[in-house]
């Protein structure tokens, strides 16, 4: 069988572990570099000798650099095609590990040999303590079997705190053997992993599969469940020194009541064995793993469930950090993110979708960032589309401080559903009040010349009706029509059924009136000409006027009948 990389389990526990220690200065003077790195050696030296696992004083595998570990039966093209992958340069082989049969067979004990093929390929990065455990399989095509959540439930079981594993294959594996490149990356670095450790997690890969072969369960399903009953362990036996058989299995039965699936007595003995050995590892009782388990849940705690807003209803399927870039985005962002959902049309018109959601990362808007495969589309009345949308920011990628807001534009102006990626409650739209100015402020009047346009507008809102966010036009507001007017003023009659972003990033978000005042009766009627004659040209220009005296009501033909008549109403007792 063709090993690939069960490389990242293990190795990801090393990493966080040393991740809790800091990095002590180290001078400039090259000659004291290469002192202290030398006595950095022995002590690693001394470390691996006594068999202990534990980082060594004065050093942080977070600051470790980014290290790469290939199988040895990649070709010479085959690892610079995977360098590439992994977005280093194909000539920097400096910190390259290649794995054989005879050395994954040493890691993970799976009787690999000299003639065993190896494609394992996995690169490591120690980002800032905090970040958890996060898998990208970079070539899913290829990888026939393991998932990258599965990969995460291995890598923390084995003791992983605190590291970004990237993996990838240039032909197809099942993936099992990836962490031994993992493994080997620690063991380089001088961290040795807790033998007992790698095997409950190397098992765990393989109950996840069984899992998936004996139940109709999906992936993720499978993994949410192995995260959950991880980190009720990590719960039940703080304080302890391991769990019983009964208390592992009551933890396990009240989880498995919660998935509507049936599990034979072979799955549900295997998961038993698991938790009583995962209880009695030193890695279940480090702190550390528990927030990194905290962290592996907050992905699920907004994953399957159904978002409302406006006449639009979203199941988020998956959402995840991406190193996919594309080349005509000249910003370089530091994270991409990217969510999949499911988009149902409860309105009665078509509607877009593909841009439903805005992302906010600690009270900043992220900017969109649109990856090749992003999809967006059209979805008729009570018809159903799953699309894809991703963002771009920089700084660090931390789901706690991440929100989405969820908005069916066609309810512009109605407060948004904000889902925080924590796991805490979304706020919904119902205790919330829009963000849109109705009315006449005194501000506002007393920018306005003349009193008779205020006037008419307070009788507007006085009657029930909208006079959102008003305004005084300037010259670009005009658009087509003349400029005769002495004054005019526009403002929001309704929430529009589109929205529009302009250049200048502001929303077109109403339907609006315009309310001209033009002392000059000829030059009233040439403006309400231009509109009306627009409207015999075309029906989709059409608009409503109404003139009475110096005023002329202009709205577009989006506003009904109905609607415009209540306005023309009040403009008939406002003015003689």
């Amino acid at each position: 069988m063709k090993k690939m990389f069960l490389v990242l389990s293990s190795m990801l526990v090393l990493s966080n572990v040393v991740g809790v220690y800091a990095q002590e200065d180290i001078e400039s003077e090259i000659a004291q570099k290469e002192a202290e790195l030398e006595e950095l050696r022995n002590q690693l030296e001394e470390t691996q000798n006594d068999g202990e696992g534990d980082p060594v004083e004065g050093t942080n595998v977070a600051q470790l650099e980014k290290r790469v570990a290939v199988g040895n039966s990649n070709s010479d093209e085959q690892i610079s095609q995977l360098l590439a992958l992994f977005g280093m340069e194909s000539n920097d082989q400096s910190n390259l590990i290649k794995i054989d049969g005879v050395t994954l067979n040493e890691l993970i004990s799976d009787g690999s040999n000299e003639s065993t093929d190896v494609y394992s390929s996995v690169m490591v990065d120690m980002p800032e303590s905090g970040s958890g455990v996060n898998v990208e399989i970079l070539t899913p095509e290829n990888i026939t079997v393991v998932s990258e959540s599965a990969y995460q439930n291995a890598a923390i079981t084995a003791g992983a705190t605190n590291a970004d594993i990237k993996i990838a294959s240039v032909i197809a594996v099942t993936g099992e053997g990836a962490l031994g490149g993992v493994y080997e990356i620690f063991d380089q670095a001088g961290y040795s992993l807790d033998a007992e450790d790698i095997q409950t997690a190397e098992n765990l890969i393989q109950i996840e599969e069984v899992l998936l072969s004996e139940t109709n369960m999906s992936e993720r399903e499978v993994s949410q469940l192995v995260t959950r009953y991880n980190l009720a362990i990590v719960h039940a036996v703080e304080g302890k020194e391991a769990l019983t058989l009964q208390e592992v299995n009551e933890i396990l039965s009240e989880i498995l009541a919660d998935y509507n699936y049936q599990y034979s007595e072979n799955v549900q003995s295997l998961l038993l064995d698991h938790g009583v050995a995962f209880s009695k590892s030193s890695v279940s009782k480090n702190p550390d793993t528990r927030a990194a388990l905290e962290e592996a849940m907050r992905q699920y705690e907004s994953i399957n469930q159904v978002y409302n807003h406006g006449e639009i209803q979203v199941e988020i399927t998956d959402m995840y950090l991406t190193d996919e870039r594309v080349d005509y985005v000249t910003e370089n962002y530091d994270n991409v993110f990217t969510v999949h959902y499911s988009v149902t049309n409860t309105g009665e018109t078509e509607t877009s979708a593909g841009y439903d959601f805005a992302l906010y990362v600690n009270g900043q808007k992220a900017d969109d960032y649109f990856l090749n495969d992003d999809f967006q589309t059209m979805v008729s009345s009570n018809r159903q589309a799953d699309v894809k949308q991703s963002f771009g920011f920089n700084g660090t990628a931390n789901l706690e401080d991440m929100e989405l807001e969820l908005m069916d534009m066609r309810s512009y102006g109605k407060p948004p559903v904000v889902i925080p990626l924590d796991g805490s409650e979304p706020s919904t739209p119902e205790n919330q009040t829009a963000d849109v100015k109705n009315g006449v402020s005194s501000e506002f009047a007393e920018s306005v010349e003349n009193e008779e346009l205020v006037e008419i507008l307070q009788a507007f809102y006085d009657a029930g009706l909208n006079v959102m966010e008003p305004k005084i036009m300037t010259r670009n507001d005009y658009g087509i029509a003349p400029l005769l007017a002495e004054e005019a003023v526009s403002f929001g009659a309704q929430f529009a059924e589109f929205v529009f972003e302009n250049e200048d990033g502001s929303i077109e978000q109403f339907n609006y009136g315009r309310l001209f005042l033009v002392r000059d009766e000829n030059d009233l009627q040439t403006i309400k000409a231009v509109y009306d004659d627009l409207g015999k040209e075309a029906a989709m220009l059409y608009s409503h006027t109404y003139s009475k005296g110096d005023i002329l009501l202009q709205m577009g033909g989006d506003v009904s009948d109905e609607d415009f008549a209540l306005y023309t109403a009040v403009i008939d007792e406002v003015v003689e």
